[in-house]
């Protein structure tokens, strides 16, 4: 397996002109949720849709989406937000919404890359917690995260009807 090392990965700030590569991917990621953990709850191909399309244009114009992209393609992204206050809990905190590699390219170290670059944007930001939520028969994202520091904290339950 080719490291990190191997190849070159630029982790950068996503603009509006990343959108259609941000979509697909993400559409990616349903297709694997779906097929693998979860085909009661989500909508396939809701990431090109309008609704998905206005999600991550907001997500990229008022929060915090990042890209990996190798020489050619874009390989990654990783979108969150940034300053979340709530009434109920201290401090001002993160929380990355949704990630997704592509499968070429995992086990590479992007993911980590992406996760470093969005801890040192929260520590400038003053943030003192951030969360993010797979969903728990996914044991390769919890691991994932896990490795980058990262521990259950909450768990959500869900009974389909």
């Amino acid at each position: 397996m080719k490291g990190l090392l191997d190849m070159s990965v630029t982790i950068s700030r996503a603009t509006i002109v990343d959108l259609p590569n941000i979509q697909f991917l993400n559409n990616k990621l349903f297709d694997l949720e779906i097929s693998e953990f979860d085909n009661n709850s989500l909508i396939p191909d809701w990431s090109m849709s309008k609704y998905g399309k206005n999600y991550f244009s907001d997500m990229i114009k008022n929060h915090f989406v990042l890209i990996a992209t190798d020489d050619i393609h874009t390989i990654g992204y990783l979108a969150g937000k940034i300053g979340i206050t709530e009434t109920y809990t201290k401090g001002t905190l993160a929380e990355i919404d949704n990630m997704f590699i592509d499968s070429n390219y995992r086990g590479r170290g992007v993911g980590k890359k992406l996760i470093d670059v969005f801890k040192a944007e929260c520590v400038l930001r003053g943030v003192s917690s951030i969360r993010v939520g797979t969903v728990a028969k996914n044991r390769n994202a919890i691991a994932f995260y896990e490795k980058q520091g990262f521990e259950v904290h909450n768990i959500t339950l869900n009974h389909n009807l």
